[in-house]
């Protein structure tokens, strides 16, 4: 019997995923997944479709595989430092201040699905860089507010110990 390019792709990735805690979309315990954090909707990877998406096979299969996480109040610090997604390399850019925490719970995600989640809940845009036709590492960068848009103005000052008082006090016709 003659083995088909696909028949043994899959058969290297499931040789390689034996290691690995995943479970089967198949399986009759998957159920979907739960984002949880300030303003954000609940539901795994409904859009994770046309996210990450490269030429390159074998991280189509790894961003494809499947598994169940838990990452209970996670800090965009941490997020890319946990299994299943910190197998690959990442460079952080302009990454958001004082972002809210993680919660993200299911019993079959992908790794494209988590990075799509971690993606929209913290405002980042990511984009795999590629280097002779092959991933180098995944470009995480922060959203930069639109032009136009509203940027509360810079304080006025600051009163430190050497300015009077009435220096920073408003103006008597504004009470």
């Amino acid at each position: 019997m003659k083995a088909t390019p696909l028949a043994v792709l899959l058969a290297i990735g499931a040789l390689v995923s034996l290691g690995c805690e995943s479970t089967s979309p198949d399986s009759p315990s998957s159920a979907s997944g739960e984002l949880q954090g300030p303003g954000t909707p609940t539901g795994a990877g409904g859009g994770a479709i046309g996210f990450l998406v490269t030429n390159y096979a074998p991280l189509e299969q790894w961003m494809d595989e499947r598994f169940k996480v838990r990452y209970e109040n996670m800090p965009l610090s941490m997020v890319f430092e946990q299994q299943p997604i910190a197998e690959i390399r990442y460079k952080l850019e302009n990454l958001p201040q004082n972002a809210p925490v993680l919660n993200l719970v299911s019993s079959s995600i992908s790794r494209r699905e988590i990075l799509k989640e971690v993606s929209d809940f913290f405002s980042v845009d990511m984009t795999v860089e590629m280097v002779n036709g092959q991933p180098s590492q995944v470009i995480v960068r922060g959203r930069q507010a639109p032009a136009g848009s509203y940027t509360p103005p810079a304080p006025l000052g600051t009163l430190s110990s050497n300015q009077p008082a009435d220096v920073l006090s408003p103006d008597p016709a504004l009470r």
